[in-house]
């Protein structure tokens, strides 16, 4: 019958226009795939018909989508991702998974990246180390602000001119004392003998007299090319009550006295060669000139005045016997220390084997001291500097400052060039602490070879253990103090103020100093100022601090048969037996396409396209209506005939 023929007719045209209409209202949908009525023929054929038959008219066989790529349209939200290839964004709907092109994302109250129904984003989360692993499930990000992070290592990569000057020349210092605190007569028992030295290879002899002071020894040293010999005497005097009356103390012959213990030390600063401080309600002695002290409490009997006598290093220890002179008793009224020698030598081999020597009853060679100071004021004094930033464990900020300054080669040593670095953080000392208690310079060596690259093995670990974090006034600021020794590597998360300085990568090549890359681990607490997506699809979140910190990688989905996806709204997709199970994989792998961070993907709809289909499909719909009309016609002619 003409008259279904036409109805069909009607019916996939009227479709059409339906799809063509539902083509322009989304021109302007972000990921919108336009549409297309795929027709078919109907014929009305049997098993054993044969022949042509006249058709039955047309049905819509499929309404199929065109994933055909969209213009990429650049924004201002950096959660606006556009995918430039294949693939889908996964969301979550309600539990059940969904499909899209439209990359509309934004942060929602509980911090889910969601679309504008509500949908959450899928990917994988990223631990407290920024590390991605783990299973799929809702992307959220931590809009909180960044905890401070303590430095425990700083990389370095710097390049010391090997052509520097020279500023610390090696020598050897032995110092020694004498038998300390002797009790004996005056001028008696001072500790030191006659006997030799082996020099330069030949054998020097020392004044025969026994006791000689060590001024005078230290002069006999000096006289010998290319030695020179220091002394001084230090004695620490203690007494049950200070002051004392005169007469009560003599040293080597004068007598002092005073009405409080200041008053004392201030008499015997006037004695010449002599100087006298008060440390903690004692009194210590300095002779700088090295001359036997000798102490003697007085001769008359019945006052009861003890004196004890204690002899000191220069560094102002403990050494020798501890004697307590007493007037009471006879024989035991006067003492006698001997001074403190330094010998230092340009060339340490030529004193040899000196802890033999007759000379000295106990000789200890100190090596490795400079023949200059280094001084962080004195810029004649280090051929180069650096300073860099560390943070402590509340995330506040220090000052490190390092020094370098080239020192020679020992004899024997391998060829190459020999550094001290000296690391200074807030104009302060950080090394091991000294005799007084406070931190010395933390002083470390590096080696480099003949080559200019940098010897480990020479090497010290720039380990610093003794950092205390300070405030501007000195004093602590709360923050962890030092764990010494120090474990390496330095543990994270951090237990203490330690660091290392890894100076692996230096080099002593010939040519200005400079520091070619210089980072470190630790940082203040931040801010967050800002989300950024990778084309990979890692997500980084931005910090005011100027720190970055992944938060997860998104993830995409492709199918076996993306035609077979059934749109469900909001320009999204579910799967289907006929689309195929989803193949989940990372952006720019393999069949997925690159992410594209503040952009969206347009809809992939030509309007010029569906406007002449907007005419074809009138025409068809008029042709197909004028069918009927005609077939009214000839309807009605035949009514007639009766």
């Amino acid at each position: 019958m003409p008259f279904n023929t036409a109805l069909s007719g009607l019916r996939a045209a009227s479709t059409e226009l339906e799809i063509t209409g539902n083509n322009i209202a989304n021109s302007a949908t972000t990921g919108f795939k336009e549409s297309r009525a795929e027709f078919a023929d109907i014929y009305a054929a049997s098993f054993v018909s044969g022949g042509n038959g006249v058709g039955s008219g047309v049905v819509v066989q499929q309404v199929s989508q065109q994933f055909g790529q969209g213009t990429i349209s650049f924004t201002d939200n950096a959660l606006d991702l556009a995918i430039n290839g294949g693939g889908f964004f996964v969301l979550e709907d309600d539990g059940a998974p969904a499909y899209t092109r439209a990359g509309i994302f934004s942060i929602d109250k509980d911090g889910f990246i969601v679309n504008n129904a509500g949908m959450r984003l899928q990917g994988l989360l990223a631990d407290e180390d920024g590390t991605i692993s783990g299973e799929a499930t809702d992307l959220l990000l931590n809009t909180g602000d960044i905890a401070p992070r303590p430095t425990t290592r700083v990389n370095e990569t710097f390049n010391l001119d090997a052509g520097a000057e020279i500023l610390e020349r090696r020598t050897s210092t032995i110092t020694t004392q004498g038998a300390g605190v002797q009790i004996a007569q005056l001028g008696v028992g001072n500790g030191y003998t006659a006997g030799t030295v082996d020099y330069q290879g030949v054998t020097q002899n020392i004044p025969s007299a026994d006791n000689l002071s060590a001024v005078q020894i230290a002069g006999e040293f000096t006289s010998l090319q290319g030695l020179n010999a220091t002394a001084e005497t230090r004695v620490l005097l203690t007494a049950p009550t200070f002051p004392v009356n005169a007469n009560e103390l003599l040293i080597n012959g004068s007598t002092y006295s005073g009405a409080d213990i200041n008053e004392l030390a201030t008499n015997i600063n006037l004695a010449s060669g002599l100087s006298a401080t008060v440390v903690g309600g004692n009194i210590e002695v300095l002779a700088s000139t090295g001359a036997d002290l000798v102490f003697d409490v007085g001769a008359s009997v019945g006052s009861g005045r003890q004196i004890t006598v204690q002899g000191l290093d220069d560094q102002s220890n403990p050494i020798g016997p501890t004697v307590t002179i007493d007037e009471s008793v006879p024989g035991q009224q006067q003492a006698t220390v001997g001074g403190l020698i330094k010998i230092v030598t340009d060339d340490p081999d030529a004193l040899d084997n000196p802890a033999t020597s007759n000379v000295f009853n106990t000789l200890t060679p100190i090596a490795n001291v400079a023949a200059n100071s280094f001084d962080p004021d004195n810029p004649n004094s280090y051929n180069s500097v650096t300073s860099f930033t560390i943070f402590d464990t509340e995330g506040i900020s220090h000052n490190v400052v390092q020094y370098f300054y080239r020192i020679e080669n020992r004899d024997g040593e391998p060829e190459g060039t020999l550094w001290n670095t000296v690391v200074q953080i807030d104009g302060r000392n950080v090394g091991q602490l000294d005799n007084t208690g406070n931190p010395a310079e933390a002083v470390f060596e590096l080696r480099f070879n003949a080559d200019g690259s940098f010897d480990a093995a020479g090497s010290a670990d720039i380990v610093i253990d003794n950092w205390i974090p300070r405030d501007a006034n000195g004093n602590p600021n709360g923050a962890l103090g030092p764990q010494s020794p120090a474990v390496l590597p330095i543990p994270e998360p951090a237990t203490s103020s330690n660091f290392l300085i890894d100076v692996t990568s230096a080099t002593a090549f010939g040519g200005a100093f400079s520091v070619s890359s210089l980072n470190q681990n630790g940082f203040a607490k931040g801010s967050l100022t800002g989300v950024e997506v990778a084309e990979t699809g890692s997500i980084f979140a931005r910090y005011s601090n100027g720190e970055t910190q992944s938060l997860g990688q998104l993830q995409l989905a492709s199918f076996p048969n993306i035609g077979g996806l059934t749109p469900i709204g909001d320009s999204v997709w579910g799967d289907s037996i006929v689309s195929g199970q989803p193949i989940i994989g990372l952006p720019g792998a393999g069949q997925f396409g690159a992410i594209q961070a503040g952009a969206l993907e347009d809809s992939n709809v030509d309007l010029t396209e569906q406007l002449v289909n907007l005419i074809l499909a009138q025409r068809n719909f008029q042709a197909n209506a004028k069918t009927i009309e005609t077939a009214d016609s000839v309807t009605q002619t035949i009514i007639n005939l009766r």
